[in-house]
């Protein structure tokens, strides 16, 4: 016997199995996103709270330097805005991670993008920094009783803005991340053919 004839006589089922075959790996590759996205944003949110996205520290807020106190972590309450989301577009799937700015998050989102980059409070330009922030400043001073904290709520008449510094998030979480989360997708979309659950 040299040769292997297969005979198709019902096109239409053939079709149909091809069909859902190609449904079935769509599904996987999906669901194999889904599962590392979820894993990916609890990550971000734990290394937010410690600060320190990816390894790589925030720098600490102004106005705990020399104060010998390390109990407060910069952007700490952004740890619960991150999220991932499933976005359809016809037949293109994507899935996205990170500060989504969807919903009831948007707000928190735009600060975050805000903060990554840094900013000056009110402006860059030579000007004092506006009264409604020294009101401010010293109303939430004048209510503290250690007057080694109080002494930094009382802007000198010299300072002319309020500089943020950059603390990235988003880069370098996923420069540390990025090798480890594509093979986990790659991972999870084997066992998902093979039928396991993950």
């Amino acid at each position: 016997m040299s040769t292997v004839s297969l005979k198709i006589n019902d096109f239409a089922g053939f079709q149909s199995s091809l069909n859902k075959s190609r449904e079935t790996i769509r599904k996987a590759a999906i669901n194999a996103a889904k599962v590392e996205a979820y894993r990916l944003t609890r990550e971000l949110q734990r290394e937010i709270r410690e600060g320190a996205p990816g390894g790589e520290k925030f720098e600490p807020l102004t106005i705990l330097r020399g104060m010998g106190q390390k109990r407060f972590t910069p952007l700490k309450g952004l740890a619960r805005v991150p999220k991932y989301a499933v976005m359809r577009k016809g037949s293109d799937t994507k899935i996205m991670f990170g500060f989504l700015g969807i919903k009831s998050s948007r707000k928190y989102s735009e600060l975050a993008t805000k903060l990554q980059d840094g900013f000056s409070t009110p402006s860059d330009s030579p000007t004092p920094v506006g009264s409604t922030y020294r009101k401010l400043f010293a109303t939430i001073g004048g209510r503290l009783k250690s007057k080694a904290i109080k002494k930094y709520f009382f802007l000198r008449k010299t300072t002319v803005k309020l500089v943020t510094p950059k603390r990235m998030i988003i880069v370098p979480f996923w420069r540390a991340h990025r090798s480890e989360a594509e093979a986990n997708v790659v991972s999870n979309f084997e066992r998902k053919l093979r039928g396991e659950r993950i």
